[in-house]
């Protein structure tokens, strides 16, 4: 077996073969009889090298669901800044009413001003 040490398009007696560095090739190819200084014996360095350090294993990856009895801490969350007093636009605080929260209770009471009448 030998293997190609050159990369591009190659012309000879057969036509025009596409070679690549490290393409294997039989002894006996009429391409590597007719031009033998395309090709060398010695076998090319693999593609994919093993890893530095063999059996490392898999990383170590967090979880994401607790285990039955596992204790997890959670870090307090940062404080935020404080807000520069103005309260953001659209914005209520819980429990108030605005104009049209009032408009929709006018028209639940069926006199259109929101107020009970007296009975007079």
């Amino acid at each position: 077996m030998k293997y190609s040490n050159c990369s591009g398009a190659v012309r000879w007696s057969g036509g025009l073969t596409v070679l690549s560095p490290g393409q294997s090739i039989a002894d006996d190819h009429p391409l590597a009889l007719e031009r033998p200084d395309l090709f060398t014996a010695e076998s090319p360095e693999p593609d994919i090298k093993m890893p530095a350090k063999p059996g490392r294993g898999a990383p170590v990856v967090e979880r994401a669901t607790r285990a039955p009895g596992e204790q997890r801490v959670t870090p307090p969350r940062a404080a935020s800044k404080p807000s520069s007093g103005r309260k953001p636009s659209g914005s209520k605080p819980r429990g108030s009413k605005t104009e049209s929260d009032a408009a929709a209770a006018a028209e639940q009471s069926g006199d259109g001003t929101g107020q009970e009448s007296s009975g007079e």
